[in-house]
């Protein structure tokens, strides 16, 4: 049987993985803060089994972990939020207790570690984004993952622990945040409430988190494929670019909503109003890999969960 180490496991990202890594057998080693309020929120199978545990703790905790597992997936990192997304000692603290995380992992002889960068690291650019860019973040978070990634990346090299830095980009569905844009429409729209939004004339992306999965997985399940000299960088996001009006227009179409859409009414942070275009040359010339689930089956999808009360 496989094994895998997932930090933040009842995040967003992590509970997700966790039940695309359940449907491929594996054995998780979920990683959860002791006085986590979202404990209860780990997914319930008989192949996951919760190490409650802080990450600066890690290093004394060895004999509860297997030898030589195959992925260790690291998704937690605080701060993420509209409020300290730009306070750089939060980051600091989430940079030191996640290269705790890697040294643990190259002691303990994981194969790989996955972090769970941020398209946030590019900061301001014109074209598009691709992996070998020279970046320039705006903010705290961004420049504390790029920090990270150049650190993490050093610690790994020469240690049989591939690093692979998988920057997400903007990622929706099951479990979704709800102050994030897609929860926020779609519930709203559900509702047929009015929704203050900014001018949504930048360019953007989305992904639906079970595509995330899927190459989150393929990223760890094929790291031989990835070159030697490569930097271990790889976007996480579709080839679907456009106006983010289009994407909030589409939601209203699939709602069938009455509410009143408030474009120019809601002020963004630092990072938030330039266009993203994330370049897939990479992962599709390397791996093979391109989604499968477009933007209206995500929603829908989306949509039947929270009418069922799943996931809300």
């Amino acid at each position: 049987m496989k094994k895998a180490i997932v930090t933040g496991g009842t995040g967003f990202l992590g509970r997700n993985l966790i039940r695309r890594l359940c449907e491929e057998n594996y054995q998780i080693y979920a990683v959860v803060r002791p006085s986590s309020p979202n404990l209860s929120l780990l997914p319930v199978h008989e192949n996951v089994i919760c190490i409650p545990c802080a990450l600066e703790e890690l290093p004394g905790r060895q004999a509860q972990f297997p030898r030589d597992c195959d992925a260790f997936y690291h998704f937690a990192w605080g701060g993420v939020n509209r409020e300290e997304i730009d306070n750089a000692s939060v980051h600091q603290s989430n940079m030191e207790t996640s290269l705790a995380a890697v040294r643990f992992a190259i002691e303990t002889g994981c194969q790989c570690f996955v972090d769970a960068g941020s398209r946030s690291e590019y900061g301001a650019h014109q074209g598009p984004f691709r992996e070998d860019l020279e970046c320039h973040p705006l903010v705290a978070y961004g420049r504390t993952k790029l920090a990270f990634s150049k650190k993490a990346a050093e610690i790994c090299r020469g240690t049989g622990t591939r690093f692979i830095h998988a920057r997400m980009f903007s990622v929706y569905g099951a479990d979704d945040h709800p102050w994030s844009l897609i929860y926020t429409a779609v519930t709203r729209m559900l509702r047929n409430e009015p929704i203050s939004l900014s001018s949504c004339k930048q360019l953007w992306n989305f992904m639906d988190v079970r595509d995330t999965s899927d190459l989150l997985l393929t990223l760890s399940e094929k790291k031989r494929m990835i070159p030697e000299d490569d930097n271990g960088i790889f976007n996480v996001a579709t080839s679907d670019i456009r106006p983010l009006r289009d994407f909030v227009e589409e939601i209203k179409r699939i709602t069938n909503s009455s509410s009143d859409l408030q474009f120019g009414t809601f002020s963004q942070g630092a990072d938030s109003g330039m266009s993203i275009l994330p370049d897939m040359t990479k992962v599709e010339r390397i791996f093979g890999w391109k989604p499968q689930v477009t933007f209206e089956e995500g929603i829908r999808h989306m949509i039947c969960l929270l009418e069922g009360d799943n996931h809300a």
